[in-house]
């Protein structure tokens, strides 16, 4: 974006290609591709994005807004954003996705319910130091954390509480 804005001008820039234009545009189209409805958003709380987009699903579920949520965190790497996070001394995140199916109403026989788990992943949002940015010794290869930060996080966190499915 930054070179073609320079080449063309600020007049020639393509709107669809700037990073905070569009964040609800992946989310928009899986609903669209998958037939969903309903609420439909992007979240970005840096490394605590995975916790962020539990807790707005919960609340949306909670709320009465949906009865069901898709919560789908990715992360995709490439040169432009590792070199971000080299010059940011962050840990980089693992590329891929975790996909989670929320419904409103327990079923007999399915997993516990994240409900009473709201008050950690609240405190996951912010951190010891109230930073969703870890200190990066915490994290990533080589720390004493288990998991790379983004969604092996929130999957490492989901299997600890006995609630990853297959």
């Amino acid at each position: 974006y930054q070179a073609r804005l320079t080449e063309r001008g600020h007049g020639r820039a393509d709107p669809r290609k700037f990073p905070a234009t569009s964040p609800n545009l992946a989310p928009g189209m899986v609903s669209i591709l998958f037939g969903l409805g309903g609420p439909c958003t992007s979240v970005g709380a840096g490394y605590a994005a995975p916790f962020e987009a539990l807790l707005v699903a919960l609340e949306l579920l909670q709320g009465g807004h949906a009865e069901h949520m898709l919560v789908i965190v990715a992360d995709h790497r490439g040169a432009a954003v590792d070199r971000l996070l080299e010059c940011a001394n962050a840990p980089p995140p693992a590329h891929g996705a975790l996909a989670i199916r929320l419904s409103a109403q327990r079923q007999e026989g399915t997993t516990p319910s994240l409900l009473p788990l709201r008050a950690d992943i609240l405190a996951r949002l912010s951190g010891n130091s109230g930073s969703s940015w870890p200190d990066p010794s915490q994290v990533g290869p080589g720390s004493p954390a288990t998991a790379q930060p983004g969604w092996p996080t929130l999957s490492a966190w989901l299997k600890d509480q006995g609630l990853q499915g297959s």
